[in-house]
Order: C-alpha cells, then sequence, then structure tokens
C-alpha cells in the first residue's frame, strides 16, 4: 500500500431514498473512507449494500442525505474534473468512432485538433486499438468496448478514476484480460484508483486495500491490506487464504453477525 498523502476523504456519508410507495430506504449509513494518492482500493459487500451509491456521491453525481466529500483537502460539491467514472455498462455513443468516443471529454473542453489527435494517439496505443480507430462500438467486443471506455476517462487526465463494476458484463475469460490490462494502464498512469466489484478474487488480484461493506444501510465493516506482490498468483495459498477469508466476513455479513470495526 502506498504511504502518500490522503486524496480523498469521504466523511459521514449516508443517503436515504424515498420508494415509489413513499417509505424510506437508508442506503448508506455513517460511512467514512480515506483513499490514499496513487492506491487502488477495491470496494467488496452484499447486492444492495450502497456501493455505487457511495461512488454516485463521490463522483458528485448524487447528493448526500448528510456527510461530506473532500479532495485534496477542499470539499466537493458536484463533479469534479479530477475525478473520472468508468460505468459497468460501457455508455459509448453508437454514433462514434472509437476515436471520437475517446476525445468526446476533450471537445467539451474546447481542445484544438491537434490535442485531440495526440491524445487519441497515444490512449489507442495504451490499450491496443489503433487498427481499430474508425471502427463504431457495434463492432467491437465486449472487452474492447470496455477498453475504449477506460481510455475515455483517462483521455480527460482525470487525477482519480472511480470504476463502478467495470467488467461485471464480461465473460470469465475477457474479464481476466481486462483485469490485466487495468493494471498495465494504472502502473503507466499512476491514477488513484477505486474499483466497485462483487468478485473477491478481482479485488484481490486488483487492489492495494480492500474494503468490506455491510449489508445495507451500507458501511464500512472491514478494511483489508493485500501486500502480495504484483503480479499475483491465484493459485497461491496466500491468495487462497485471503479469498476464503474475504468470503466468510461477507458471509458474516449477510447473517449481520459482522460487528463493527
Amino acid at each position: 500500500m502506498n504511504t502518500l498523502k490522503i486524496c480523498l476523504r469521504a466523511e459521514n456519508l449516508s443517503k436515504e431514498f424515498k420508494s415509489e410507495k413513499g417509505n424510506i430506504v437508508h442506503a448508506l449509513d455513517k460511512t467514512t473512507i480515506d483513499i490514499y494518492e496513487n492506491d487502488f482500493v477495491c470496494i467488496v459487500g452484499p447486492s444492495g449494500c450502497g456501493k455505487s451509491t457511495l461512488l454516485r456521491i463521490i463522483a458528485g453525481l448524487e447528493t448526500a442525505t448528510t456527510g461530506k466529500v473532500f479532495y485534496n483537502g477542499k470539499e466537493l460539491k458536484g463533479t469534479s474534473r479530477d475525478i473520472g467514472m468508468v460505468f459497468q455498462q460501457y455508455s459509448l455513443l453508437p454514433w462514434r468512432t472509437v476515436e471520437d468516443n475517446i476525445t468526446l471529454g476533450l471537445e467539451f473542453k474546447r481542445e484544438s485538433k491537434a490535442v485531440k489527435k495526440e491524445v487519441a494517439e497515444r490512449y489507442l496505443e495504451m490499450i491496443d486499438m489503433k487498427e481499430f480507430r474508425n471502427a463504431y462500438p457495434f463492432e467491437l467486443s465486449g472487452g474492447m468496448q470496455q477498453r475504449v471506455a477506460i481510455a475515455r476517462a483517462l483521455a480527460n487526465d482525470p487525477k482519480m478514476l472511480l470504476m463502478d463494476e467495470p467488467f461485471g458484463a464480461l465473460d470469465a475469460h475477457t474479464r481476466i484480460l481486462m483485469q490485466k490490462e487495468l493494471l498495465n494502464i494504472w502502473e503507466k498512469n499512476k491514477k488513484t484508483i477505486l474499483f466497485i466489484t462483487h468478485s473477491v478474487d478481482e479485488a484481490i488480484y486488483l487492489a492495494d486495500k480492500i474494503m468490506v461493506m455491510s449489508r445495507r444501510p451500507g458501511k464500512i465493516k472491514e478494511i483489508i491490506n493485500v501486500k502480495m506482490p504484483r503480479p499475483r498468483n491465484r493459485a497461491h495459498v496466500e491468495y487462497a487464504k485471503m479469498s476464503n477469508d474475504i468470503l466468510i466476513m461477507l458471509e458474516e455479513v449477510v447473517n449481520n453477525k459482522a460487528t463493527n470495526i
């Protein structure tokens, strides 16, 4: 785990929704997390525990009922150019080519054609898709579309990347390839990444730190530092033990037996 400064702090966040029937749904409860600069952090937890809600609040896409989010010591109120987001659904614009999807954010910034071309070249090479620059999303596999979505987020040069189960819809083989691809991108760019996943295996493979959430209303129940060197061997005894420990912890969380840390 990195020992650099805290770049993001979510402090005592809670979130309540009103259902269609008028009932109050308490999705998130008194959640505080610290994310260090250049860290790769994964959050795991039961379905419906508020993982995506937490991420969307940090991204400025939802408003917390209580609590605050700070980035480099300053309170965030809405979205920030320093924070990018990648969703589970690729959300590529179907009428734009791969290259034009990657440079979409640069158009909003009114960057010049030369800048857009230079950035597109850099990220097309990074995701190994130069030969597909003129292809449209429907012509790409799921893994290729997600690579483009990641490149689009990185092209805006955010300092932090939020990822909401970005590989959840992929088949097992493509998912493993994308995990390796993401680590390559992270190591080249040294972004700070906060990554939501249902997969314990994925979290151990990717993260410096794993945060385990309780059932709804969600809060952080445990923080686990992953000290295994990369690239990680899924067949290693330590890997298997950590996976088993976290799965037991999640089972306790679902059964509401786990205690607060």
